[in-house]
């Protein structure tokens, strides 16, 4: 059976990019960015957006090299259990969504 995990990898994906520093370098006269929890996720451009696209492949990279070793992803577990959570009904009581985290 084949499960497409596209959607919520380009998710979370997105969201890391959220928390990504940017810093401009007066030496190089370039853009840098990173994301701190993901060691060696790092870009550097003339731009901004440059950079953030240079990044977002960087950490699309690294995101697939975990998956394809069987390695954890950084902060995915809170991303998932944020997921979860938001597929709950309006009708659904909090005690449904403690259930459904094993509290």
């Amino acid at each position: 059976m084949y499960l497409d995990v596209s959607l919520p990898l380009r998710r979370y994906m997105e969201n890391l990019l959220k928390f990504a520093a940017y810093e401009y370098s007066k030496e190089t006269k370039s853009w840098c960015a990173y994301i701190e929890s993901f060691p060696g996720v790092y870009a550097q451009q003339d731009t901004v957006e440059e950079t953030r696209e240079e990044l977002a492949g960087m950490l699309e990279e690294y995101v697939l090299i975990n998956l394809e070793k069987g390695l954890p992803l950084p902060h995915f577990k809170e991303f998932a259990n944020v997921k979860k959570y938001a597929r709950l009904t309006s009708y659904q009581s909090k005690r449904a969504y403690s259930e459904v985290k094993g509290a």
